[in-house]
């Protein structure tokens, strides 16, 4: 795919973003590195004189280069990666074709639509995920633990990372998470049963 800049609609001046997903500050000459929100979307700041505001990477893209969005539209991540968010891997869906492509992803009760993966308490309900050891209870490690906030594939990438020599600032910042957390799992305090 052969790479191609637009300026970002409403920071013309001030940013460009390309069809790969890669977005240039003007000002400051240099790439900007995402974050990861807690939804594994990438996201990045945009600020102009002064003021602010976090703008999702695949929608930045998809506005640029499909078309502007609209409120009965959704962008999709053809291949369920949300880190790919070159134009190829985008388009614009419904929500109900979004529900329809990620069947169990959501559930509607009342008004509000929730994970159907988390229980009363937020916790994940996997009937697996617990065992008892004499009158306690013990959960497994990683993923499967109650109050898990990461996925087994979040600390292969963060030990990845920290593999091929990215630093603890950097990598906290590509995920969206504190160094202290990153320097846990680095140093098996944290997902030890985890090897690169």
């Amino acid at each position: 795919m052969k790479l191609r800049w637009l300026p970002i609609k409403g920071y013309e001046q001030y940013y460009l973003i390309s069809n790969l997903g890669d977005i240039w500050s003007i000002r400051k000459a240099k790439t900007l590195i995402p974050v990861t929100n807690k939804s594994k979307y990438m996201k990045v700041f945009l600020s102009v004189n002064g003021v602010v505001k976090d703008f999702k990477v695949h929608r930045l893209v998809a506005n640029a280069f499909i078309a502007p969005p609209d409120n009965n539209r959704l962008v999709h991540h053809i291949d369920g990666n949300t880190f790919n968010n070159t134009i190829d891997n985008l388009c614009y869906v419904t929500p109900k074709d979004h529900h329809r492509l990620h069947p169990g992803m959501h559930k509607k009760i009342g008004k509000r639509a929730i994970s159907s993966r988390v229980g009363k308490k937020g916790f994940h309900q996997n009937p697996d995920s617990e065992f008892k050891v004499g009158n306690k209870f013990r959960f497994n490690p990683g993923q499967e633990h109650p109050q898990s906030k990461f996925k087994n594939e979040d600390v292969i990438m963060i030990k990845y990372l920290k593999k091929i020599g990215k630093k603890r600032s950097v990598i906290a910042n590509m995920v969206g998470i504190a160094p202290k957390k990153i320097d846990s799992i680095l140093y098996g305090y944290a997902w030890k049963h985890i090897t690169i």
